[in-house]
């Protein structure tokens, strides 16, 4: 559910590692691979974990190691209903110190993440996904206006809507989508609850938060 970032061209070889590491993941999941703790604990306590991939490269002639991990779940207090994608969760964590080497390269790197990441269209989107997440034989969902916030560790954007299923007789649903940065690490994530604004913004402080106190360093090791 994370928005699909461009393909635009002039990547330089570390991006493009970055991005081949993240279509691999699966394949490195289904390998005997661990996601640290530190990272594993970005997820809330409210989700359950099926689909975890990580990878750390050797370090570079300067010590730098690059990083990328991924996360899905689901919410086991909101049971599935037919003909609908969720509820589901969806975090990403990519890092590659060598960018930070001078203001310069650092930069360039942020342009390139910020140009591909388009995040001015995602209020807009998250409406086309809550529409392709909820089929018509689901019945149809009433959205509501989506919302862009710039909170003090990073920037989330959500939409609330109202479908009730048989699993969600109340008929509260929030899309939302977020993302930070600490130098050349970012962070992306993105889920969907049976539960309003309230509920969806707390949770995103929650990961930012502890994305804001993860020990990156430690994470390379």
């Amino acid at each position: 559910m994370i928005l699909t970032r461009k393909a635009g061209p002039g990547r330089v070889a570390r991006l493009y590692m970055l991005l081949i590491a993240i279509a691999c993941l699966a394949q490195y999941a289904a390998a005997d691979t661990e996601l640290p703790k530190s990272a594993f604990n970005l997820s809330p306590a409210s989700v359950e974990l099926d689909d975890v991939g990580f990878i750390a490269y050797d370090p570079d002639e300067f010590g730098n190691v690059i990083i990328a991990g991924e996360m899905r779940g689901t919410f086991p207090e909101y049971r599935r209903c037919a003909y609908a994608a969720g509820p589901e969760f969806e975090l990403r964590l990519n890092s590659d110190p060598a960018w930070e080497a001078s203001p310069g390269q650092f930069a360039t790197w942020e342009e390139m993440f910020q140009s591909e990441l388009d995040w001015g269209s995602a209020p807009e989107d998250l409406v086309g996904l809550v529409k392709l997440a909820i089929t018509v034989a689901a019945g149809t969902p009433v959205v509501g206006t989506p919302v862009a916030e710039d909170l003090p560790n990073g920037h989330i954007a959500y939409v609330e809507f109202d479908w009730k299923c048989a699993g969600n007789p109340g008929g509260a649903n929030t899309m939302l989508q977020g993302y930070a940065l600490r130098g050349s690490t970012s962070l992306q994530f993105s889920y969907w609850i049976y539960a309003g604004r309230e509920e969806a913004v707390a949770m995103a402080t929650e990961i930012l938060a502890k994305f804001e106190k993860l020990d990156l360093a430690g994470l390379r090791k």
